[in-house]
Formats: C-alpha cells, sequence, structure tokens
C-alpha cells in the first residue's frame, strides 16, 4: 500500500485491506514494541467480519473479495497479534468453506487456500476437524512431481510453477498434523 489512496500496492495489501494492520501488528510484536493504535486496529480489522464467520475487505478494489480464505486468515493473524478475537464465531464458515474447496474449481485462481483455511483453523487454538484436514491435504493429491518431491501449481511462470504451491502444501501438512510422503526430495 502507499500514502496514495489511489493505490493498494501490488502485494497482499491489494487483495486484502487487513494485510497491512496485520503484518504491522505481527512485526511490532516480533519486535517487542507496543502498538500504539491497538485498539483502533482490532476495530478496523473486526468491522471486516461478516455475522457467517469471515472476514471480508470494505474496500471494493480488493481483490480477495473472492478469496474469504485470504481475507479471513490473514485478519485472524493481525487479531491474533494485537490480543483481539473475532466478533463472531467462525468456525462454520471455515468447516463448510474447507469441505467445499476444490483445487479444479473454486480455488483454481486462489490454490493456496487450503494453507489459509488450516492456518485459520491453527489460529483458534482447537484442534482441525479430521474430515477438514483429510480433505484439505487430498487437494494436494497428484499434484507432487515424483522426481523432485515439489508441489506443481498450473501457472505460466517457471519459477511460480513449483515455488509457492510447495510452501503453500507444506503449511498444510504442517497446521493439519499430516506427514509429506516426499519431503527428502524437497530438501535435496
Amino acid at each position: 500500500a502507499s500514502t496514495s489512496d489511489d493505490y493498494l500496492g501490488i502485494s497482499d495489501c491489494l487483495y486484502n485491506d487487513t494485510s497491512a494492520p496485520a503484518y504491522v501488528a505481527e512485526l511490532l510484536l516480533t519486535l517487542g514494541i507496543d502498538h500504539p493504535n491497538r485498539e483502533q486496529t482490532i476495530h478496523f480489522i473486526n468491522a471486516r467480519q461478516t455475522p457467517e464467520g469471515y472476514f471480508k475487505p470494505l474496500d471494493p478494489r480488493c481483490a480477495s473479495r473472492w478469496y474469504p480464505a485470504h481475507s479471513t486468515w490473514k485478519s485472524l493473524r493481525g487479531l491474533r497479534a494485537l490480543g483481539g478475537k473475532p466478533t463472531y464465531d467462525l468456525r462454520a464458515f471455515l468447516r463448510e468453506h474447507s469441505l467445499g474447496l476444490r483445487l479444479d474449481g473454486s480455488a483454481r485462481r486462489y490454490p493456496y487456500a487450503p494453507d489459509m483455511l488450516a492456518g485459520a483453523y491453527d489460529l483458534l487454538d482447537e484442534p482441525i476437524p479430521v474430515e477438514v484436514a483429510d480433505h484439505l491435504i487430498a487437494l494436494y493429491e497428484g499434484r507432487v512431481d515424483p522426481l523432485t518431491g515439489w508441489f506443481i501449481q498450473n501457472t505460466p511462470y517457471p519459477f511460480c510453477s513449483l515455488n509457492p504451491m510447495t510452501f503453500h502444501a507444506m503449511r498444510t501438512y504442517k497446521y493439519t498434523g499430516r506427514k509429506m510422503t516426499t519431503p527428502g526430495l524437497v530438501l535435496e
């Protein structure tokens, strides 16, 4: 993001208006610095939560209005760093959205959603339901390169065809408590 109201940035801030506040909160917490606007930032983030539980940007220019997994996960990260809590219970949303996710459909444009949904569960400090974990891990089946162990993402960019998908897949395995079948290949 920038000081210009016309430019949202090119990173997470373009997709979600709680990204910058969440990152600031996490950085300040990591550095041991008190947040100068803690309560206002908690209010800012919670203003984006819907009664159904998920978070969505208020700014219509933010692309993640189509990706509630990203907005919800990022907002929960910000609230966690600030010591805040969501206004509404979001477990039903997380369950429904996770079990409805398909990498050939709803997540094709945003294939990192399994990581973000599993990460959101992790931020609730309660175990992810087994059937949800099973489904999120199953979304990666058939996407592992047998020669390298990297997870393959269909994209026209050579670097992006492996790296981001593998990073997000590995975090999904971590959040669900599952073990990868080919970790040695990735580490070589």
